[in-house]
């Protein structure tokens, strides 16, 4: 079908060139025009027949082809049999009888090709019944993708929450291990404190433990050198009292 709708375009394209010929044959009154014309018409008539025929999708496609020309020779025929009238040729007559055998011919065929009613009313149905389902395909993809956000939000919140809550958690832990480590060096500090002012306690009273031993070893010498030389003194003096006696 969609071959004779391409010929049928292209012999539409074809007579459009040859009806733009008669129109200058037929303002030049060269006597051509009559020569272009008949040609024109029929392609105009054989390119409508193909491309209706082409875009149509019918059961019967050989039926919709002789509706379609009995169609366009209803139209042709008519036009002619107007003419004879205005003209007054004699033949209008018989070219109605024509038009009326072609219209009849034309609705019976169409009658042949088209859908049936019950057909029509299945086929609408079916298109219904489609709309319907497509609806409520579409509806539960709407409810479809209204969970998936949901539950895509629900997990980004949950995942935000435990991120939040391993921040703080951490920043629990470095200030638990800050505050212990502060402590550590608080009590390291001072248990070095005590020991360096401990060890200056031992080492002054040991100081002064020594000095006072050995200003008590020097009084003591002292005095015992004092008393020898008394003990001599007084020695000495009692030898020259009896040597003056």
């Amino acid at each position: 079908m969609a071959v004779l709708s391409n010929i049928g375009v292209a012999l539409f394209f074809i007579a459009f060139i040859l009806l733009i010929l008669c129109i200058i044959s037929f303002f030049k009154k060269n006597g051509k025009a009559k020569q272009y014309g008949r040609p024109t018409v029929i392609l105009f008539m054989i390119s409508i027949i193909l491309i209706m025929t082409g875009s149509t999708k019918s059961e019967h496609p050989v039926v919709e082809f002789f509706s379609t020309l009995s169609f366009i020779l209803f139209i042709f025929f008519l036009v002619l049999a107007i003419l004879s009238v205005i003209k007054k040729t004699g033949v209008a007559k018989k070219q109605f009888i024509i038009t009326a055998v072609l219209f009849v011919i034309f609705v019976a065929l169409s009658g042949i090709s088209g859908p049936s009613s019950e057909k029509t009313t299945a086929t609408n149905k079916q298109v219904a019944s489609n709309s319907e389902e497509k609806k409520d395909d579409e509806k539960k993809k709407e409810v479809e993708k209204k969970e998936a956000d949901e539950k895509t939000r629900k997990q980004q919140e949950d995942e935000k929450r435990q991120a939040e809550e391993q921040a703080l958690k951490q920043e629990d832990e470095k200030r638990l291990a800050d505050e212990q480590a502060r402590k550590q060096q608080e009590d390291q500090q001072k248990r070095l404190a005590d020991e360096q002012a401990r060890k200056q306690q031992e080492e002054q009273k040991r100081q002064a433990d020594e000095q006072a031993r050995k200003q008590q070893e020097e009084q003591k010498r002292q005095a015992d050198e004092q008393a020898r030389k008394q003990q001599e003194e007084q020695k000495r003096q009692a030898e020259q009292d009896t040597q003056t006696t």
